[in-house]
């Protein structure tokens, strides 16, 4: 089963090329969720736990406004109940 998977990703990674400009989504928009993160020290996006000394595993809501996108980069802001912050991201070319 595992030489099937392999086989299929092989076949399907050799017959891809690489993507024009005109052919990535569209990520333009507001997107919310929820990050999850095991944390030690300082988090500068969750919950303080300076002086802890075990990780712990915590959460956080967030939403992700993008509003410009050229090709393949895309960029706005990241919220979150403890910070906002500049964001930019790109879609890989394979």
């Amino acid at each position: 089963m595992k030489l099937v998977v392999f086989l299929s990703a092989l076949v399907g990674l050799i017959s891809m090329n690489a993507a024009s400009p005109e052919e990535f989504s569209s990520m333009v928009g507001t997107w919310e969720g929820k990050s999850e993160a095991v944390v030690l020290g300082n988090a500068v996006y969750y919950e303080d736990t300076e002086g802890e000394v075990m990780p712990r595993l915590t959460s956080v809501q967030f939403v992700l406004n993008l509003t410009h996108q050229e090709g393949r980069l895309f960029w706005g802001t990241l919220t979150s109940s403890r910070i906002i912050e500049e964001w930019i991201a790109t879609f890989w070319n394979d």
